[in-house]
C-alpha cells in the first residue's frame, strides 16, 4: 500500500473555513484552515482512509529515527485523530488550500457550503503519533450520482 499517494475525497462541503482560517482559541496557537466533506462513496471510505493511517502510523514509527522531526513519536494512542467528524471527513491545513475553477471566484466560506469538490491532501502524522488529513487542493468535481444530494 502506497501511503505517501495523495487521499482523494470527493463530497459535498459541509464546513469551511479555507478562505478565513479557524479562529483559534488559545492564545500561541496558529490559526488553521478547516474543509469538512459529507463523502459521496459512502462508509467504506472512512475505512479505506483508517487503514491508509495504519499503515502510515507504522511506517512512520519505524522510520522516526530517521527523520528528526518523528524522532520523539511514540506509537500510542494518547492523542486521538483528527480525521472524521461524525459522518464528515476533516481535513486541515496551516496553509491556505488553492481553489481551482469556478470555485476561485467565491468570497466567503459560507458561498463553499453544499457545493460538490474533491479535496486533495496527505496523510499526516504528528510526533504524538495522532494523524490528521491535509488538504492542498480544493477542485470542482462532477457528480458520480446525480439524485444524492445531502444539501437538496
Amino acid at each position: 500500500m502506497n501511503t505517501s499517494k495523495p487521499v482523494r475525497v470527493k463530497g459535498w462541503i459541509a464546513d469551511s473555513y479555507v478562505l478565513e482560517p479557524f479562529p483559534s482559541v488559545i492564545q500561541g496557537v496558529e490559526e488553521k484552515f478547516v474543509l469538512k466533506i459529507h463523502p459521496e462513496e459512502g462508509s467504506y471510505i472512512f475505512d479505506q482512509i483508517e487503514e491508509r493511517v495504519t499503515q502510515k502510523k507504522l511506517e512512520a514509527f519505524e522510520h522516526r529515527f530517521e527523520d528528526p522531526l518523528l524522532s520523539e513519536m511514540e506509537y500510542t494512542n494518547h492523542y486521538q485523530d483528527r480525521l472524521f467528524d461524525g459522518a464528515k471527513i476533516v481535513f486541515e491545513t496551516l496553509r491556505k488550500p488553492s481553489l481551482t475553477g469556478n470555485l476561485k471566484r467565491v468570497q466567503h466560506d459560507e458561498e463553499l457550503i453544499g457545493k460538490f469538490v474533491e479535496a486533495v491532501g496527505h496523510i499526516q502524522i504528528l510526533k504524538g503519533g495522532n494523524a490528521f488529513l491535509s488538504v492542498h487542493l480544493i477542485d470542482e468535481a462532477a457528480r458520480s450520482y446525480e439524485d444524492l444530494d445531502p444539501f437538496k
